[in-house]
C-alpha cells in the first residue's frame, strides 16, 4: 500500500470537512480520523488492474471469482466474507464509542454493502445485491434504545449528494 499518496476516500472525507461538514472532534491531523477496518476488500494481486482488463489477465480466476463472490479471494486478498469479519466488529466498536453521535464514514461500495448486512442481518450474499453508485449518501441509523424493533434503521442508499 502507498502511505504517501493519499487514499481516494481519504481525498473525499477532507473535501467534505473543507466544505464545512463536521470533522472527528478532536480533529487529528487533516480533520479526517482513518479506521483501517473500514478499509475496501482486498482485491490482492487484482489491485491496481483495470476492471476491464481482469478477464483477460487472470482467465479462469476471475470468472470463479464471480460465480462465488463471497467465499472466493483474489490470490493475495479477501473474499467478501473476510470483509464482513472485519466491517461487522469495526462498526459495533465505533458505534459503542460514538453512542449519541453522528459517524460520517468516507468508504467504498465493499464496505458499504458490509455495514447494511450488519444493520439488517443480511447475508453475505443478499448483502452483494446492492450496487453502490460512487459518491452516493448511504445513510443508517442506530436506534440504542430498540426494545421490541430492529435496532438498525436504513435512512438511505445510493443518495444522490445533489
Amino acid at each position: 500500500m502507498d502511505h504517501e499518496r493519499p487514499q481516494r476516500t481519504h481525498q473525499t472525507a477532507a473535501a467534505i470537512v473543507r466544505a464545512g461538514l463536521p470533522g472527528p472532534d478532536p480533529i487529528p491531523g487533516p480533520g479526517v480520523l482513518v479506521e483501517p477496518q473500514l478499509n475496501e476488500q482486498s482485491f490482492g494481486e487484482w489491485h491496481g488492474k483495470r476492471y476491464v482488463d481482469l478477464p483477460k489477465l487472470l482467465g479462469e480466476a476471475y470468472h470463479r471469482f464471480w460465480i462465488a463472490p463471497v467465499s472466493m479471494a483474489p490470490k493475495g486478498g479477501e473474499s467478501f466474507l473476510d470483509l464482513l469479519a472485519r466491517i461487522r466488529p469495526a462498526i459495533r466498536q465505533l458505534d459503542e464509542d460514538y453512542a449519541g453521535r453522528d459517524i460520517i464514514a468516507v468508504a467504498h461500495g465493499g464496505t458499504i454493502r458490509a455495514a447494511l448486512a450488519e444493520a439488517l442481518d443480511l447475508s453475505p450474499e443478499t448483502a452483494l445485491a446492492f450496487k453502490i453508485e460512487n459518491c452516493s449518501l448511504t445513510c443508517i441509523v442506530r436506534h440504542r434504545d430498540s426494545v421490541n424493533g430492529h435496532p438498525w434503521q436504513v435512512v438511505a442508499v445510493n443518495q444522490s449528494p445533489i
